[in-house]
């Protein structure tokens, strides 16, 4: 993004760079809060599998588009393009809820931001590695002078190709995991419920209001009683059937008893979001907000100049820093969260990832001034670190502590975030009411990380314009955007002790018996 809009003569000085990386991340999620609910409501009503073909065939078609304009304004539509035609990322939320199960859901929600962390380091790689082709390769791309005119569009091809190449998986391989005729369907499959072959069978006359519900925090779900006062003759077939099917139980740890839920019956949407779903929700967009700006912040900070208090990398620097440090999330994700989860929870999991990010994101000015250190005899604007061959040499230490401070705040963050992250969706998975709001729940949570990801750049943008030039002292100079994600962190983490702990558990599984 950086050296797109440097390249397309957009912004009129190095500091508007930032503002303009905000306006073209942003676009993206500004067009995925209008169309992303849409998407789950429509994968409630005929199957995850379609919807999830058509965002990786817009997808694909995005790249395609994208890798042939320089023009900014253009390069604005099509992001909004890619967006309007991709809802993905809640209906993969929906589906891991729809294939797992209490014993197995840590680990499965584990898997999707360890998939996602990996797509964004292969990214990276691809958009950092195979960016300008025609200089890097000279002697392969020289019969191809579109690739000097568009030298972003290599990384743009392999990224459509990757896309269709998930429409193929998806088409073939990916099997429906939800089927909108059987919404009405008891949570039990029904091989749990036994067939019971009497030609008689006794039952109260008022066995229609079998389920009774008890104002009672502690109420539990019972059986309905049979009087065998009254006797009545039947058809041999299944009771579960007679004892109205459509109506399903769920527990509510909302302080709100027994939830009778007849799918026959229109849900409001207000009635969807319970008190621990909003609080959770609130949770997700604020943080969602901070590390987006983390994100987007580290890419701008550290390619600006040093006299701004950045790093001056390179795309190749940030790429290697990046994915270096991605490769955290496969020991958080796969071994530390897990164990993390079941001993502490998933709202102490959360607090823990809150608590890990903290530190890296206020330390982060050390490496500008190591960077500093480092070119201090060299010119602010192309440090030249080559020349630092004496290990024992006081720069050359600077130098690899600089490195090394970077890999180790970036995994922090990485580290920490990924327990957030998981703790998070779990969370959202765990206070959803009634199967058939799966797909509407995780669609309210992309748009509430949609919503984030819009303002998250457009901060880290207008903060960065105001203080990078500053002459104010730390910690409103230029550094000040790392203070103000340090500070929001610590409100999240106290707002954490409002969210009870019912969200440790999920509702949908404790209705079954």
């Amino acid at each position: 993004h950086h050296v797109f809009i440097l390249n397309s003569g957009a912004a009129q000085s190095p500091t508007q760079i930032g503002v303009y990386v905000g306006f073209l991340v942003s676009i993206f999620y500004v067009a995925q809060c209008l169309t992303v609910v849409p998407w789950s409501i429509l994968s409630d009503k005929i199957g995850r599998k379609p919807v999830m073909i058509y965002g990786l065939y817009g997808a694909g078609i995005s790249c395609l588009a994208l890798g042939f304009t320089n023009n900014f304004q253009i390069a604005i539509v099509i992001r909004a393009f890619t967006s309007l035609f991709n809802g993905n990322t809640s209906i993969v939320k929906t589906v891991i809820t729809e294939l797992s199960h209490e014993t197995n859901r840590v680990f499965m929600f584990s898997l999707f931001p360890l998939s996602w962390n990996i797509g964004w380091v292969i990214g990276l790689f691809i958009g950092g590695y195979f960016y300008d082709p025609y200089s890097k390769f000279f002697s392969i791309f020289v019969p191809f002078p579109l690739f000097k005119t568009f030298p972003h569009l290599l990384s743009c091809l392999l990224s459509a190709f990757v896309a269709f190449l998930g429409v193929f998986a998806v088409h073939f391989y990916f099997e429906e995991t939800y089927f909108p005729d059987s919404q009405n369907k008891p949570l039990l499959p029904s091989h749990s419920t036994p067939k019971l072959n009497y030609s008689t069978i006794s039952v109260n006359s008022s066995v229609q209001s079998f389920a009774t519900v008890n104002q009672d925090q502690n109420s539990t779900c019972h059986n309905p009683p049979i009087n065998n006062s009254v006797s009545q003759l039947l058809p041999k077939q299944n009771v579960q059937n007679f004892i109205s099917p459509s109506t399903k139980l769920i527990h509510n740890h909302d302080n709100h008893g027994l939830l009778n839920q007849q799918n026959n019956k229109k849900v409001s949407y207000k009635d969807k979001i319970s008190p621990t779903m909003f609080k959770v929700l609130m949770t997700s967009t604020a943080f969602n907000l901070i590390y987006s700006m983390s994100e987007n912040f580290f890419v701008v900070w550290s390619a600006s100049d040093l006299t701004l208090g950045g790093l001056h990398f390179n795309p190749r620097d940030i790429s290697f820093a990046f994915g270096v440090s991605g490769l955290t999330i496969i020991y958080a994700q796969l071994v530390a969260y897990p164990i993390s989860n079941r001993k502490y929870g998933t709202l102490g999991s959360y607090r823990h990832g809150l608590i890990i990010m903290l530190p890296a994101i206020l330390l982060m000015p050390i490496i500008s001034l190591l960077t500093s250190y480092i070119s201090l005899d060299n010119s602010p604007s192309s440090p030249s670190f080559s020349s630092y061959l004496a290990f024992f040499d006081p720069k050359t230490l600077a130098y690899y502590s600089m490195w090394s401070l970077t890999l180790f705040f970036l995994s922090a963050r990485i580290y920490g975030g990924t327990f957030a992250f998981s703790s998070v969706s779990l969370m959202i998975a765990n206070s959803v009411l009634r199967t058939s709001d799966l797909g509407f729940i995780n669609g309210l949570q992309q748009v509430s990380f949609a919503i984030a990801r819009v303002l998250g750049p457009l901060f880290v943008g207008a903060i960065w314009d105001l203080t990078s030039t500053s002459t104010l002292s730390y910690p409103f100079n230029h550094f000040a955007v790392w203070n103000f994600i340090a500070l929001v962190i610590i409100i999240i983490l106290i707002s954490t002790f409002y969210i009870p702990r019912s969200a440790n558990k999920n509702i949908l599984d404790k209705s079954k018996p």
